[in-house]
């Protein structure tokens, strides 16, 4: 995953210098786009791991987020639900303070990992990490 953390860095780089556009509004726009990918993408039974993608500066975020299911987020819930404005409302003062500094999106669930590899959910078989960096990057390049 180093490997393509570096890469991803050098996309970043390589289009901040192509289109000439503030590197401030690339990172922000890059941060927002991952966090709403990832969360949006992470498969729906309780709302419990959308709602813990946590997004923090410089230093990972530890333990996980108190969420309380509601109506809106069960396994049927429309793509938008409380579960997914909770995690990227939480995440924006993150998102605007990235330039210059580690934006660190972290999920400390147990079983995200399972989620990720898709051996919990039919929903994300391709995972939800993997997938939003691979869009993003070729947005980039």
């Amino acid at each position: 995953m180093m490997q393509q953390a570096t890469t991803f860095a050098v996309d970043i780089q390589k289009f901040i210098e192509k289109t000439n556009i503030e590197a401030d509004k690339v990172v922000r726009k890059v941060c927002l786009d991952l966090m709403t990918g990832i969360v949006m993408k992470t498969p729906v039974d309780t709302g419990r791991a959308r709602a813990n993608w946590q997004a923090s500066i410089d230093t990972p975020a530890s333990g996980a987020v108190t969420f309380n299911a509601d109506a809106g987020s069960g396994a049927k819930a429309p793509g938008e639900s409380a579960s997914s404005a909770s995690a990227i409302s939480g995440g924006l003062s993150a998102v605007t303070q990235a330039t210059g500094r580690v934006f660190w999106l972290v999920n400390n669930l147990p079983y995200i990992y399972r989620l990720e590899y898709g051996a919990w959910s039919k929903q994300a078989p391709h995972g939800m990490v993997r997938t939003t960096i691979a869009e993003i990057q070729r947005k980039l390049t």
